[in-house]
């Protein structure tokens, strides 16, 4: 749409015209774009990857940077700034924060780091062996999980540190294991070896290591993610050496596995309110993250906006606001944020749709005198409207998206602008939606196709 096109027809009797067609015809699109999407890093040549989110919003993780080197990374509001930037090369990681902004990592040199909301830094030690150690999660207590090597044979054991201690979990007998997450009640949940080299799914509390139910004829399992209800959710190998989404509800094994859209499944993380993330490999091969969502597994690319610049390979972690952490597919891979979005007003489908000729867009719903910015683009994404928290679901899910045009809403709640569309967008399809910035709010995502 060129914004400075003349105006040829009579807005008021286009509104009349477009709100009969309207009430005559279905919806356009009855799909449900639920999510804004955003990329962590989007710089060329440079790869990324988002490990944790608190309620906030606030991502950790890391990116690459021009010399390659691992940089650990804080992701807010769509600004990504290098956590630690006087950290050496070459490899430092942001694995986990909490709710306080406590965030818990790798730094080179020195291993396993706890970087506290007020700047300081504090380096959790090792269980005695050669190799630094590695931390994979952090609860608001400051209680961190992850593996250490430990004497006398250095292999990785999990441990838990809390007020300058270091603790040894242990392991069903075999030499290995790793503590992958921790609840705000200091349960522990992750992965042990038995003899034979085979990995087991286990919880610790208050002392106990318990190995966790696994599939039958299975050999290996993992836990990787528990809540604050004490729901675990993991893996579970089959007989057949695939894998299967799982969760224990009170130790209890139960499979979430959806066989009506995917082989093989993994479940990555859960909420508080119980919602499962994790990544799935569908019946055509394809790889992607998914939510659970009334018992079944929903692939994330048909809930983010249409024309989305990637695809999402993976879903790793979600918050208590329903906001999920993945990568993307492709090379270099991307971390991505997925932002759920709160629509407060309706955008009609361009009207009457077509190329060559003066065409409508129509806001209903929105507050009398309120002043609605009309935006288009040409891919689905993810944009902060200035002013406006990501937090609060008012979230466009346009990228780069441009004003079209703006007006004021009539008493009756109704906006509308009319644009001349050339000819040559024939075929071309656009991505719309509006907002009004003042009220931090926006309308449904529409994808039109002009003909």
């Amino acid at each position: 749409m060129t914004p400075s096109s003349p105006t040829r027809f009579n807005v008021p009797s286009l509104l009349l015209a477009a709100s009969i067609a309207l009430s005559l015809a279905s919806p356009a699109l009855s799909q449900e774009y639920r999510y804004a999407m955003f990329l962590i890093d989007s710089a060329p040549r440079k790869s990324s990857t988002a490990y944790s989110i608190n309620d906030a919003g606030v991502v950790v993780g890391y990116f690459v940077d021009e010399q390659t080197y691992m940089r650990a990374a804080l992701w807010r509001e769509g600004v990504l700034s290098d956590l630690d930037p006087q950290a050496p090369c070459c490899d430092n990681i942001a694995a986990a924060i909490n709710e306080n902004g406590d965030i818990a990592g790798q730094r080179s040199e020195e291993g396993a780091v706890l970087w506290l909301a007020d700047g300081q830094r504090i380096q959790l030690g090792s269980l005695g062996g050669r190799w630094l150690a590695q931390a994979n999660d952090i609860n608001d207590s400051r209680q961190i999980v992850g593996d250490s090597s430990a004497p006398p044979d250095d292999y990785p054991h999990p441990f838990i540190w809390e007020n300058g201690v270091m603790r040894d979990l242990g392991t069903f007998g075999g030499p290995r294991g790793k503590a992958l997450a921790i609840n705000n009640f200091g349960s522990v949940v992750g992965m042990a070896e038995i003899p034979g080299t085979y990995d087991r799914a286990f919880l610790w509390e208050g002392g106990d290591l318990t190995q966790l139910d696994m599939l039958l004829d299975g050999n290996n399992c993992v836990a990787t993610d528990i809540n604050d209800a004490g729901l675990i959710v993991g893996s579970s190998e089959t007989h057949n050496h695939f894998w299967y989404a799982v969760k224990w509800v009170d130790q209890q094994l139960v499979v979430i596995h959806d066989d009506s859209v995917a082989w093989q499944s993994g479940a990555s993380a859960v909420n508080n309110s119980g919602v499962i993330v994790g990544t799935m490999t569908l019946n055509s091969d394809a790889v992607v993250g998914y939510v659970m969502e009334d018992n079944h597994m929903v692939n994330l690319n048909t809930l983010i906006p249409p024309a989305a610049r990637r695809e999402i390979g993976s879903a790793v972690d979600i918050n208590d606001q329903g906001a999920i952490i993945g990568l993307t597919k492709g090379d270099p891979a991307r971390g991505v944020i997925l932002f759920p979005v709160t629509t407060s007003f309706t955008l009609e489908p361009p009207f009457p749709g077509s190329a060559g000729e003066e065409n409508l867009l129509i806001a209903n719903g929105v507050t009398p005198g309120a002043r609605v910015a009309f935006l288009a683009s040409r891919q689905g994404g993810g944009a902060v409207i200035p002013g406006c928290s990501v937090t609060t679901g008012a979230v466009l899910q346009l990228d780069k998206p441009m004003i079209v045009g703006i007006a004021v809403a009539n008493q009756r709640g109704v906006a509308s602008i009319a644009r001349g569309v050339p000819q040559s967008a024939d075929g071309v399809r656009m991505i719309f939606q509006a907002a009004v910035p003042a009220e931090c709010k926006v309308s449904q995502v529409l994808s039109h196709r002009f003909y």
